[in-house]
Parts: structure tokens; sequence; C-alpha cells
């Protein structure tokens, strides 16, 4: 079969038996009528000799997996089909401006056959018996199962229901939890096991099995890196391994991924603000009459109160005997108003040279050098200089 095919199955059963309940309208008028508020007073009680079931079990059996299986019946002789209401997880829809009459006693009764719908084929019943131990609390179903559909659960026979909205603090008498390596499901007691164990019987849910052995040994291997790598960027950023969505046994990559991408947007636009440089060096063009660039780099950062610097290293040389030398960088505007000093080292022939002096003029794209007079000499410059504004080629640049 091929692996996309879809197969029609039979959905699992909430219900052991069939289900009857009971509602009286006495104003008519309704169009919904809630499992919680079904109205049933004592009179009917008496005099028909049927009572209701509990409320708030109505609302644990996920009726709503078995419209096509519920009858409703009516005293007024009215006939709802299935084309005059729908079953939600709440109560029951009148559909299309239906509602009931003054006086109007219903009758819904629900066969424990759900209605039919489709799953991939690599879903199949489960059917697992074994023994509780004393002190047990947790049975390991061992792959995982679906919680729209809890499955039928028995303890010695006797029938369990599931907690309402899966909490031990509420009514019923077991929830489904993870397994604890993120890969299975299990079924938890309210109470644990007695001195003479249990005997537990677990069938008619469904279940997809998990990845073959080799396939989970590759899992669990990234699981561990996973682990490890959270820890160090925890470390490093002082942020707790709970700010990732962590946790040992079950790490949540997507969320993890989308935090540190977060996080690092973040930063950097805050490394912006408070003129920490963001790290993003670009290439610089220099030109000048003769001039040969070795190496230009340079680091457009903006302070905290939003002026554009430049930190650069320029390393180049120059044909033929100079005493002055003056340099443009493209596309970086110096400052107007003023000019900045510049720190640089010059050499020939493997002999340092003199002195030489440097500074960048204000309101210009360029740089001047003046010193002895010196053949073919190699520069090394460097600087930190205020902008008048951001380079347009600066684009990484926030």
């Amino acid at each position: 079969m091929d692996s996309n095919t879809l197969v029609k199955v039979t959905q699992p059963q909430n219900l052991q038996s069939s289900v009857d309940f009971f509602h009286y309208s006495q104003s008519g008028g309704e169009s919904f009528i809630a499992f919680s508020s079904l109205n049933w007073p004592s009179a009917q009680q008496i005099q028909y000799g049927l009572t209701n079931p509990n409320p708030s079990r109505l609302l644990t059996l996920g009726l709503q997996q078995y419209k096509t299986s519920m009858m409703i019946r009516s005293t007024s002789g009215r006939a709802y089909s299935l084309f005059s209401f729908n079953v939600t997880s709440t109560g029951i829809q009148l559909l299309n401006g239906l509602t009931t009459l003054a006086g109007e006693m219903l009758h819904f009764h629900v066969d424990a056959v759900p209605n039919s719908f489709v799953l991939p084929p690599d879903i199949k019943p489960l059917f697992k018996a074994d023994v509780m131990t004393e002190g047990q609390t947790d049975f390991d179903i061992g792959e995982m199962v679906s919680t729209v559909y809890p499955p039928t659960i028995k303890k010695d026979d006797v029938t369990q229901y599931q907690c309402t909205s899966n909490s031990l603090a509420n009514e019923g008498d077991f929830i489904i939890v993870d397994a604890g390596s993120g890969y299975g499901r299990l079924i938890r007691f309210k109470e644990s096991a007695p001195q003479k164990g249990w005997l537990i019987d677990v069938r008619g849910t469904h279940l997809i099995t998990r990845p073959d052995a080799s396939m989970m040994a590759y899992i669990e291997k990234m699981q561990g890196q996973v682990n490890q790598l959270i820890t160090a960027v925890s470390e490093d950023t002082g942020l707790a391994t709970s700010f990732f969505n962590y946790t040992a046994t079950s790490p949540d990559l997507a969320y993890f991924g989308n935090t540190l991408n977060s996080l690092n947007a973040s930063v950097q636009a805050l490394l912006g603000r408070v003129g920490i440089d963001p790290g993003y060096q670009y290439t610089l063009t220099v030109t000048g009459a003769n001039w040969t660039t070795a190496r230009a780099v340079g680091i457009i950062y903006k302070t905290s109160d939003n002026t554009y610097r430049i930190r650069f290293n320029i390393t180049g040389s120059i044909a033929g005997t100079i005493t002055s030398f003056t340099g443009t960088i493209f596309g970086v505007n110096i400052k107007t108003g003023f000019d900045q000093g510049i720190a640089l080292a010059a050499g020939w022939g493997g002999q340092s040279a003199p002195p030489y002096q440097g500074l960048v003029f204000g309101g210009t794209q360029t740089f001047y050098i003046s010193g002895p007079s010196m053949a073919s000499p190699t520069f090394r410059i460097s600087g930190d200089v205020e902008l008048d504004s951001k380079p347009t080629w600066a684009t990484n640049t926030p």
C-alpha cells in the first residue's frame, strides 16, 4: 500500500454501552441544549422512572463523535433527522432555525458505535493488558496514543474514566501524560496500586508506532546534542534554560530555534543602540595618486545618541618619493566642521620611518598624511572617527 493512501476505519470508542439522557423544555424556544444544564424535574423522574446521568460525565464522553449513532425522540411527535441537529462537545445544537416546543420532552439515545472517518494507514488499534504492582501510579502504553479519542481502560475489570480536562484535580480516575522521553504516553492514575496490584486492560483507541530502533538512535543522539547546546547557550547568555522552553527529557526544537533568532535580533538592535559594535566588517575602497591598497576594512556603528562612526584599518603603499599624501575613502562622509586625527605607522626598505602625522578632513571623504621624505613607503593607518551620516553601502548596519 502506498504510504500516502488513506483507509477508512472506525473511530475509537469512548462509550462502553449506550447512553440515554433527557430534557424537558418547559417554555420552548431553545436552539441549544447543553449537557451541563439538562432540565429533567423530579416530577418527570418519578412519573417515568427515568433519571439523567451525571452532567459532568456526559462532557467527558466525546459525544460529538456519535452524531450518526444518536436518535432524538420527542413527546410532540416531531421527527429530528440527522440534518436538524449537530452534536458538539458541550451539547446539542438545533439547525436551520429549529427550536424546542413549549412542554416538549426529549429523549436522546446514543449507541456505542461511533462515526466513521479517515485515518492514515500507520494508525492501528491498541490492545494491551498487564499488571501494575504495589505503589505504581503509571501504566506505560509504550506508544503514542490519541488524546482526542482516549482509550477504554479497565482496572480489575472496572471501567475507568479520564479526568475532566485531563487534570488529576478534576473528576475522574486517570490522566494521559507524556512518557518522559517525548515519544510515548503514560496512563497516570489518581491512586497507587495496592499490595495485590491491579490488572490493567487498555483497548479500543488508536496509536502511531514509534520509529524503528535505528531511527530512534539518531533521534536520541540529536536530543543529547541539543541538550548540551541549550545548556551552553544558557551559560553564555546568563538566561535560564526555561527561557528556551527547555526540559531535559523533551526539548522543543522549534521553540529553541525561534527564540535564538529572536534573541539574536534583539541583541543586535541593543548593541546598535548602546554604541557597542555589532561586528559587521566592510571592505573599504581607498584611492589616491600612485596608491595601491593591500588591505582596507572598516566597521560602521551608531552610538546611543544616533551618531554614526567608522572604525577602520587601512594598509597600502605609494610609488615614488613623497612628503605628503591625500587619499579618499569612498562613501565615508567625515563629520563637517572639524578635522580628526588618525594613527599611522610607515616604513620602507625594511626600515622604520621618522614620525608621520595623519588626519581626516571634516566635510570630505579624504585623509591626509605628511612627514619627512620617503621613497615608496608603506602606510598602516587606523582610526575611529565621527561621520555626518551612515554610508549608503553600509546596508548591514542598523
